[in-house]
């Protein structure tokens, strides 16, 4: 797994340096919900040092055939990651099984499972149940959607 960063020491804002994710937790802390991750800064000069700290910028292009979602639309009750898919003619939701290429601060990025025109439940995806209808919100696109239960 690469993602390409740069990223500016707190210390010294004024430099940006290229790193690469060189590890990536499994899980999310169960309180921040947030993966920890480890990057390599690839040309450090002699300002970095070992635990400074950074800001992080990401690269999230999406190579073609590609899909990212939000954290929150991902479902994975039991290591399986999933999302809920909105039938569009009967407004009910069924789960898929997607493969996750890589994960971000927010997003996932998703290779494989998903089609174009999916609705994809993006929020409250724990409450839900296999033939839930739920109603779309209309302010979101077809490509995601924050389901209201019936």
């Amino acid at each position: 797994m690469h993602a390409d960063s740069a990223s500016k020491l707190w210390a010294d804002p004024s430099k940006h340096y290229a790193g690469r994710l060189r590890e990536l937790a499994p899980d999310t802390d169960s309180i921040t919900r947030t993966y920890d991750a480890r990057i390599s800064v690839l040309e450090p000069n002699s300002s970095v040092r070992l635990g400074m700290t950074a800001r992080l910028t990401v690269d999230l292009a999406t190579p073609d055939g590609f899909r990212t979602l939000p954290l929150t639309a991902i479902y994975d009750p039991d290591g399986t990651p999933r999302v809920w898919i909105v039938d569009s003619k009967t407004s009910r939701v069924a789960p898929r099984v997607v493969t996750l290429a890589k994960l971000q601060k927010n997003a996932a990025l998703v290779s494989a499972g998903l089609a174009d025109r999916d609705i994809v439940v993006t929020a409250g995806v724990n409450l839900l149940h296999d033939g839930q209808q739920v109603r779309v919100a209309e302010s979101q696109t077809d490509a995601a959607a924050k389901p209201q239960q019936k």
